[in-house]
């Protein structure tokens, strides 16, 4: 099965607003205030093809 990525350039998320990132963090899943950090690579056929680095502080 031939599966191509539809997405050729960025991936924008648009009115993705801090008071819902805010009330999903700090009310949904009881995170503790700080500093955090997710890193990721994706690989496909053990070619890296992305890297995401994702930053958030919760005061």
């Amino acid at each position: 099965m031939n599966h191509t990525c539809p997405y050729n350039d960025d991936l924008i998320l648009e009115k993705l607003t801090t008071e819902f990132l805010n009330y999903q963090l700090v009310t949904v899943l009881p995170v503790p205030e700080g500093q955090y950090a997710l890193f990721t690579s994706w690989y496909a056929y053990g070619i890296k093809r992305a890297e995401v680095q994702f930053y958030v502080k919760i005061s």
